[in-house]
């Protein structure tokens, strides 16, 4: 799970908000995809499952929501994302899209996919609704 959140945080050492925004996006989406571990982890391991109910839900995405917000408040400042941005909404949501790409993408379930294809739309469409207009 530390190798997972690594994968995401390397993306924030992008030059630009909106790169460092896609990389965190496509970090996390490659990770879940490339690591075979993580379906029996986090759909089988009874164990794991109940340390997760165990730990509230707002403490287990802080870190993540965080790391998407300092992304998003660079992205403010340097004038790339829309200066009235909501910033802890845009995060949220954001958040929340990663994290079922990510699923999709580990649990490779053919109805609900997560090829590059449908991952790339989904970043431009996060990145449009944040840019400055």
């Amino acid at each position: 799970m530390r190798d997972w959140a690594r994968a995401m945080a390397a993306g924030e050492r992008e030059a630009s908000a909106t790169a460092a925004l896609a990389a965190v996006f496509h970090g996390a989406v490659d990770f879940a995809r490339g690591n075979p571990l993580l379906p029996a982890l986090l759909t089988e391991d009874a164990q794991l499952q109940l340390a997760r109910f165990r730990v509230s839900s707002a403490d287990r995405v802080a870190a993540h929501r965080d790391l998407v917000a300092r992304i998003l408040r660079r992205g403010v400042e340097s004038g790339e994302f829309a200066p009235d941005l909501d910033v802890a909404a845009a995060a949220d949501v954001i958040c929340q899209l990663q994290v079922d790409y990510s699923a999709r993408a580990y649990r490779r379930d053919p109805l609900h996919p997560a090829d590059p294809a449908l991952v790339g739309a989904v970043i431009r469409f996060a990145l449009d609704a944040v840019r400055r207009r």
